[in-house]
This record gives C-alpha cells, sequence and structure tokens, in this order.
C-alpha cells in the first residue's frame, strides 16, 4: 500500500466518521426537542423515514473500515437514501419540508465523497494486486 492509497482510504474514514457524528448529533437534538415539545416520544413514520437512512449510513461507515467496495456501495446508497427518503415525507405531509429536501441531500454529500473514496480505494489496491 503506498501513501497514495492511505491518504485516500483515510480522508474516505475521517469525512465518512466526521459526517456520521454530526448526523447522530442532530438526530438526538432533534429528538430530544420532539420530547420537550410534546411532552413524551411518538416513534412514528416520520422518524423512520430519517431513522433507516441513518443505519444505512451507520452500516456503511463501520464496513468501509473492513471491506471498501462494500461500505463505499453502503455510504452512496446511505446518499441516495438521504435524497429519497425526504421525498417521502413532502409527499406524506403534501408538499410541507421542501427546504428539509434540499437540506439533507446538500448535508448528505459527504457520505456521496466518502464513498466514492472508498470505491476508489478499493479499485486502486485490486488494480495493484494484479
Amino acid at each position: 500500500m503506498n501513501g497514495s492509497q492511505k491518504m485516500v482510504r483515510w480522508s474516505a474514514r475521517i469525512i465518512s466518521i466526521i459526517a456520521s457524528i454530526i448526523f447522530i448529533i442532530v438526530m438526538v437534538v432533534s429528538m430530544i426537542q420532539d420530547y420537550q415539545e410534546q411532552g413524551n416520544y411518538n416513534f412514528v413514520v416520520d422518524n423512520v423515514l430519517f431513522f433507516v437512512p441513518f443505519l444505512v449510513t451507520l452500516a456503511g461507515t463501520i464496513t468501509a473500515w473492513w471491506r471498501e467496495k462494500v461500505g463505499g456501495w453502503l455510504l452512496i446508497s446511505s446518499y441516495i437514501c438521504w435524497v429519497i427518503f425526504p421525498l417521502i415525507f413532502m409527499a406524506i405531509h403534501q408538499g410541507h419540508g421542501l427546504p428539509l429536501v434540499f437540506v439533507l441531500a446538500v448535508a448528505a454529500i459527504p457520505f456521496l465523497i466518502a464513498g466514492i473514496l472508498f470505491l476508489f480505494s478499493a479499485s486502486y489496491k485490486s488494480i495493484k494486486s494484479s
């Protein structure tokens, strides 16, 4: 493994970890805010629409440490989930939440970048071993 491959791999790892931590913080703060407003926490479809993409993201981030290709595809899939699931949320709520769609699509770009970097690192490793 040469220096450039290590740099790509560690860049992808750092980007995915930092983005995951930020998303965890935002989700926890959102859940706390919902709890404070309602007095109790109701786990409804809206929460599932944001929890599922987060689980895919977390799975991709963890998997990519050992299996870069699989983790890279999971991170790219998580980006797609972060774009599609808010659109479903918007459809359920008859158009409300349009800014949320754009915010999450932009905020999830680091997962797309990390996924591409993991795939690049995995392909670079397979080219070097051939």
